[in-house]
């Protein structure tokens, strides 16, 4: 019998994260593998790291459509105020066992802001990659998704994030870091 964990890892691994509306077309990344879309896409727009996040359904408990349209909406503002570039997608469940799960693919995010994102969103793992490498599942240490984003303030790591300087690109637009 498989514990909670092992249930989730095989959860997550068993998941396709779908993007929607690229440049590129919509395509799925999964779990342990590399995909040349994504690849293009991160090329296109001069990014090296990638990371899939969602703020839905906090620790995986099941919040209503308007609680997690509402955390969606913070998560993509969070985003958006620190210059990242990000494009609509899902988590959805191979088997179906769990609803599909509305998510961003955030180009150029480092590995450990990603992560203290998904913490600050209560999260237990994101999908995390680099061009030219297979997708990776990586947990949220232990502790550190424990306290959810719905108040106005964000851990000391999100709240450091968020002023960083944005990218500018040749026209002075915001661009992924």
């Amino acid at each position: 019998m498989r514990t909670l964990p092992q249930q989730l890892e095989a959860a997550y691994r068993a998941t396709s994260y779908r993007l929607f509306g690229c440049p590129t077309g919509d395509f799925v990344i999964r779990c342990g593998r590399r995909s040349s879309q994504l690849d293009r896409l991160l090329e296109r727009h001069a990014a090296a790291e990638w990371a899939f996040v969602t703020a839905c359904n906090p620790r995986s408990r099941r919040l209503d459509d308007q609680e997690n349209a509402a955390r969606m909406e913070r998560l993509e503002a969070t985003l958006l105020e620190a210059g990242y570039c990000s494009l609509p997608g899902a988590g959805e469940a191979n088997d179906n066992s769990w609803p599909p799960e509305p998510s961003l693919l955030v180009l150029g995010i480092a590995e450990t802001e990603a992560l203290a994102l998904a913490a600050a969103f209560d999260q237990h793992a994101i999908l995390v990659g680099r061009r030219g490498k297979p997708a990776r599942l990586v947990w949220i240490p232990a502790g550190e998704g424990d306290r959810p984003c719905d108040g106005p303030s964000l851990p000391r790591s999100v709240s450091t994030l968020l002023r960083l300087p944005q990218r500018r690109d040749a026209a002075g637009g915001a661009r992924p870091r």
